[in-house]
């Protein structure tokens, strides 16, 4: 299953990124989340709930050397979840374009991959606009 979703942000690049690729942050603006562990080698483990499921994952975060992309990778039973935030300079701030990918080790799950789709969808919308305002109240 993929989606992707565009935001626009009104806060620089660099200040974008180095916010997203924090993984201290992901709680203030990953809905969901009923549990999180931040590692001492910056990898993290977070339950979230979904689908009146609790689904653990192991996560890590790695921004891109040219300071326009971040991925996350999650890795749990039920598969795994890369996702890539590549950041654009506007004159507004910043366009942040999210592109994720799940690949479900279940065969029930690819099957429901459809469904879920949009509620995914709809998920990540309002993640990444609790992202921008976060961003947002914090660069002004």
């Amino acid at each position: 299953m993929e989606i992707e979703e565009t935001i626009e942000i009104a806060a620089p690049v660099p200040d974008v990124q180095a916010y997203l690729a924090d993984p201290a942050k992901l709680p203030e603006w990953i809905d969901g989340l009923v549990e999180f562990e931040l590692k001492a080698d910056g990898s993290f483990h977070h339950v979230i709930s979904q689908m009146g499921r609790k689904l653990p994952v192991e996560g890590r975060l790695v921004a891109g050397a040219e300071g326009r992309t971040v991925t996350m990778t999650l890795t749990g039973d039920e598969g795994v979840l890369t996702a890539v935030h590549h950041l654009t300079a506007t004159p507004a701030g910043t366009r942040l374009a999210h592109r994720s990918r799940a690949e479900f080790h279940n065969p029930l799950l690819r099957l429901a991959a459809g469904a879920m789709k949009d509620r995914a969808k709809q998920r990540l919308r309002s993640d990444l606009e609790r992202l921008r305002d976060r961003l947002e109240l914090t660069s002004r």
